[in-house]
């Protein structure tokens, strides 16, 4: 797939992969991996997920990755935070209290 195929899809609105709430799979199974308040965890391809919202509801520092910059900012939006954003390479990144979000490609991406 081309990161221009994508893009159309979020300007479009052609998104039906984007869930209303967090993923019932999620919110079930992540109590299993005995994560303690402040553990990281990364979330790649994030879109505008309503997973973010609950891993930090559950305590977690989160980061992801979204080409889609629109997606990214109504990340923030939604949660009320200002982000401070940085160039980072070829990446943006989006950090705000224990949401950290890169915008750009994610094979860009390094330790």
């Amino acid at each position: 797939m081309q990161e221009s195929f994508w893009q159309a899809r979020w300007s479009e609105g052609r998104i039906g992969f984007h869930e209303p709430a967090a993923n019932p799979l999620l919110t079930r199974f992540l109590p299993q991996l005995n994560l303690s308040p402040a553990d990281h965890v990364f979330v790649p391809l994030c879109g505008k997920s309503f997973d973010l919202d609950w891993l930090l509801s559950q305590g977690l520092r989160v980061t992801g990755i979204e080409f889609n910059q629109a997606a990214v900012e109504e990340v923030f939006d939604r949660l009320s935070l200002s982000p401070q954003i940085t160039k980072t390479g070829a990446l943006t990144r989006y950090r705000a209290g224990d949401l950290t979000l890169y915008c750009g490609d994610a094979f860009a991406l390094t330790a």
